[in-house]
């Protein structure tokens, strides 16, 4: 059956009537890409699914590697807890030992002490010769002139703990000469300090003397203070002196 087309109404009226028409007309319209756009959009979509397969993938391996870094956290932390508590522990028997090392350390520097002291005295006459003529050790109660009374109580109390007193003819100059005596093994500056106020105290009783620090070592603070007080320094080998 023959029929026509007048206008753009005609043909969308007859393509109502007969919707059969429109799969035959639509490559003619629209083209072969529009119509290709549905294969295309399938492979879009197939794709995308594959994508989202290895995204899922990767989320998957992702999660494991989590947990497993997790885990090694979990180890370390440990491992670290247990090193932390070992350091602890390690430097509190480092305290511990190094208090025992510095409470050895003064016993073996006051036993020195003592042992120095006692040659000291034994040898005074001898060492003591650059300063003073036949040199002596004496005890206070043996200073006539030191007279309590006219002594501080802390003046007093130092004369009397002086670690060594000697008298002798001075070497240079008329007279007698008092030497008061710190003895220790290695000097500070506090032995020069506890010289120098006993020889003060010895001076303040009317005595001329000169205040000496005795020890194996000086360091540089006391050797600094004794030439400030020009106390006489007197070094001695731990061992072999005699």
């Amino acid at each position: 059956m023959a029929f026509t087309v007048n206008d753009a109404a005609d043909l969308v009226r007859l393509l109502a009537e007969h919707p059969e028409w429109r799969a035959e007309l639509r490559p003619l319209i629209l083209g072969d890409e529009f119509l290709a756009v549905p294969a295309r959009i399938a492979a879009i979509d197939e794709r995308i699914a594959a994508i989202e397969v290895r995204i899922a993938a990767i989320d998957e391996r992702l999660t494991r590697l989590e947990v497993r870094v997790e885990e090694a956290f979990a180890a370390t932390d440990a491992k670290i807890a247990v090193l932390t508590d070992a350091v602890n522990k390690l430097v509190s028997a480092t305290s511990d030992l190094t208090s025992r090392l510095k409470f050895l350390e003064g016993r073996m520097g006051h036993m020195y002490g003592v042992q120095l002291e006692d040659r000291y005295v034994r040898h005074a006459r001898d060492w003591l010769k650059p300063y003073i003529k036949r040199a002596r050790i004496v005890f206070v109660d043996e200073l006539d002139q030191i007279d309590e009374r006219n002594l501080t109580e802390r003046e007093y109390d130092r004369i009397i703990h002086t670690d060594m007193l000697a008298v002798g003819a001075a070497q240079d100059a008329p007279g007698e000469l008092v030497i008061a005596g710190e003895v220790s093994a290695a000097i500070r500056a506090n032995d020069v300090s506890r010289a120098e106020a006993s020889a003060e105290v010895l001076r303040k009783s009317g005595y001329r003397a000169r205040s000496l620090v005795v020890g194996h070592e000086i360091d540089s603070d006391a050797e600094t203070l004794a030439e400030r007080f020009s106390t006489i320094i007197d070094l001695r080998r731990a061992k072999g002196a005699d």
